[in-house]
């Protein structure tokens, strides 16, 4: 497991991914939201490594949906 996505940044997909980078610290982490903020903010706070979108699903090796 190489590339993980996390379709919603918030605080239940940011708990999964930070669990995630606790287990596998290897794992490239990539956040899609709406909210671009969210995506800088979870960036800056080390939840995620990189933003991504819809179109970069094809790179993942697991994707968590975590969206209302």
């Amino acid at each position: 497991m190489n590339n993980v996505f996390v379709i919603g940044v918030g605080l239940i997909g940011g708990s999964f991914v930070l669990d995630i980078k606790n287990i596998y610290p290897e794992v490239n982490i990539f956040g899609v939201d709406i909210n671009e903020e969210n995506l800088d903010e979870a960036i800056s706070l080390g939840v995620i490594d990189y933003k991504a979108t819809y179109s970069d699903l094809d790179k993942a090796d697991l994707v968590i949906l975590s969206i209302p």
